[in-house]
């Protein structure tokens, strides 16, 4: 192998950040322009049922009045995690030979943070009631153990390293 240890690592980690960046990024931009020519002068997101509750804070009211910001915003959140969790199925997939096991770990990883207190899924959809006091920690634990799996990673492939690369 041309490529040491940790540039073969590093390189992996960045053309598969790139491609997932891109592909997931054109997904959901194509997607919104086509539901914005599909639905060009429907009904916008407010309705009355929402306008004269107590569910409506300050936070989901900024959301309805900037719906194109938000929408852009929470794009934007979704294609980063979608990047980082592909970073992590790749360290995963160098860590361990048989993919029947890459694919159960990545789904316990992904699943055990969808159904925590603090969701992952806060952080992708828009419109919703969960705030910044959610949206927050939830970046920040998925985050922390997406990190901490890659820098395993490193540490197992790069430092620590049973010639299996």
């Amino acid at each position: 192998m041309r490529l040491g240890k940790k540039r073969y690592y590093l390189v992996g980690l960045m053309v598969n950040g790139i491609f997932a960046f891109v592909i997931t990024g054109i997904g959901l931009v194509l997607n919104y322009l086509l539901a914005l020519l599909v639905f060009h002068g429907g009904k916008d997101f407010l309705t009355d049922d929402l306008e004269n509750t107590n569910m409506l804070t300050s936070e989901l009211s900024w959301q309805y009045d900037h719906t194109v910001l938000t929408m852009l915003i929470v794009t934007i959140m979704t294609v980063l995690l979608a990047t980082v969790f592909s970073l992590v199925c790749y360290v995963l997939s160098l860590m361990f030979v048989n993919y029947y096991v890459v694919y159960t770990v990545a789904f316990v990883i992904w699943f055990a943070q969808i159904i925590s207190k603090y969701s992952t899924t806060y952080l992708m959809q828009p419109l919703i009631e969960y705030g910044l006091k959610y949206q927050v920690p939830s970046a920040v634990i998925f985050v922390a153990i997406s990190g901490a799996i890659i820098g395993f990673g490193y540490w197992r492939m790069v430092i620590w390293h049973d010639d299996r690369l």
